[in-house]
């Protein structure tokens, strides 16, 4: 494809950067690198070990996360890969996007070296597509719905997604409305309590318009969350948020103003702000309507144009 096609520029993201990094030798195409996530440094992609945020990648303790994850072979594949693959594709890198200030220092500290310091150097949030409202939502799955205003949590039932705090938070909650969890189960799924509404495979036209008939939303997240494109879509339907720090949830959550954040794992600090907007229609309402405002900041016509300067910029650079 780059032969017969001869790019401007590549645009990557992933471990595909790795291989793609090979294709382009002897040639003077710039490569453009997406941080979404920390899969360029993290075998696991996650910046997550033993219950905190990791202090960086070290061949023995990435070898040991990612065993015990895919299993020794997969996992010796994987870190090999993923720690072999840096020096190749900051040879061929030309610009660096990241999708927040938190995964740009990250990528700076683990991965990019100071040589690398005069490239086009971006944060640039994902963008959220406009919203069909014409959109049918599937009326079967919201017939399942509490029929009084819930909690609602959008996501992977995951460790990493802060689902046994939330659980446990919840527990603690005086005279708590409904919880309503979306999402897939996964391996490490806990034991959700009795009465706990867990919906799955739900289409996005149904997620937005369970969004309408929630109270708030609450995202437990226990890793250092690269952005959080479900805090995108409850703010753009007017609903305070409760994030978690460190990582992307400060750089859309104001804190006080659209919604809170709490230390990651903090199960009381977590049901505090529960508690608060719950106890509070008046403030609820008001971060509800701050965070419509700041929605749009993320709407693809803010994003995409500055997209288009960072390609133009990395092409300018590469060929002064």
């Amino acid at each position: 494809m780059v032969k017969s096609f001869q790019p401007d520029i590549v645009h990557a993201y992933g471990w595909l950067t790795y291989s793609l990094s090979v294709a382009l030798l002897g040639t003077s195409i710039p490569v453009l690198l997406s941080a979404r996530d920390y899969g360029n440094f993290c075998a696991l992609r996650t910046l997550f070990r033993k219950n905190e945020v990791c202090s960086g990648p070290a061949l023995g303790k990435c070898l040991e996360c990612a065993s015990s994850h895919y299993g020794h072979i997969k996992g010796t594949v994987a870190t090999v890969g993923v720690l072999s693959g840096r020096s190749l594709l900051r040879h061929k890198l030309r610009g660096l996007h990241s999708c927040s200030g938190f995964v740009q220092k990250s990528v700076h500290k683990n991965m990019l070296n100071s040589n690398i310091i005069n490239m086009p150097d971006a944060v640039l949030p994902d963008w959220r597509d406009p919203y069909d409202p014409d959109a049918i939502p599937d009326e079967a799955i919201l017939a399942r719905l509490p029929s009084e205003p819930f909690i609602l949590f959008v996501g992977a039932l995951s460790h990493v997604k802060g689902i046994r705090p939330l659980c446990e938070a919840y527990k603690l909650l005086r005279d708590p409305p409904p919880l309503v969890l979306i999402g897939g189960r996964t391996p490490d799924t806990p034991e959700i309590p009795r009465g706990v509404t867990v919906l799955k495979n739900v289409p996005h036209p149904t997620v937005m318009a369970t969004w309408d008939q929630s109270l708030f939303g609450v995202f437990s997240s226990l890793w250092p969350e690269p952005l959080g494109n479900v805090i995108h879509e409850a703010m753009s339907r007017g609903k305070a948020v409760i994030g978690t720090r460190p990582g992307g949830h400060g750089e859309m959550i104001i804190e006080g103003e659209n919604g809170f954040l709490v230390p990651s794992g903090d199960i009381g600090a977590l049901a505090e702000a529960m508690q608060t907007l719950i106890d509070n229609d008046g403030l609820r309402t008001r971060m509800g309507a701050r965070g419509y405002v700041l929605a749009d900041r993320f709407a693809a016509k803010q994003i995409i144009p500055r997209f288009e300067n960072l390609y133009a910029d990395i092409v300018k650079s590469t060929h002064a």
